[in-house]
């Protein structure tokens, strides 16, 4: 008898069900790409003025989006996904709210997180899906 299986069940949702290397993985992933958006805003601001307004939430978004693609290989991707997602954000989180004094919006925190955690779940489900597919047609 397998004691790893029996604990897994006893508690529901276990370290390894979620899929640790990738969800660190992902995170690591967004939180670069939240960084380097970050950075590139003020840049952006100055060049373009209309991209700047919709900058940021686009870099948000494609950072969960990567992250979420990235843990799609764990045995529960839409876990996976949101948790690798919000793991990101939460490593950007004390960068915003150091060097940006008006971000301390709790609502807007909240928004974001909430959109991390749909966008990372709902994307490992799309690219679990999709690698499925691709291996059933390669097989």
């Amino acid at each position: 008898m397998n004691i790893s299986i029996d604990r897994r069940v006893q508690s529901g949702i276990s370290w390894e069900s979620i899929g640790s290397v990738a969800v660190v993985r992902g995170a690591s992933t967004a939180f670069s790409i939240l960084v380097i958006g970050g950075l590139l805003a003020p840049i952006v601001g100055v060049v373009a003025q209309p991209l700047a307004l919709i900058w940021l939430p686009s870099t948000s978004v494609v950072a969960f989006v990567v992250a979420g693609a990235r843990a799609a290989s764990v045995p529960w991707p839409p876990l996976g996904g949101a948790a690798s997602a919000l793991s990101g954000y939460l490593l950007v989180l004390p960068l915003v709210l150091l060097l940006n004094p008006e971000g301390r919006n709790l609502g807007q925190i909240a928004a974001t997180a909430a959109l991390a955690v749909v966008t990372g779940a709902a994307f490992a489900w799309c690219a679990s899906k999709r690698a499925n597919r691709k291996a059933r047609h390669c097989a």
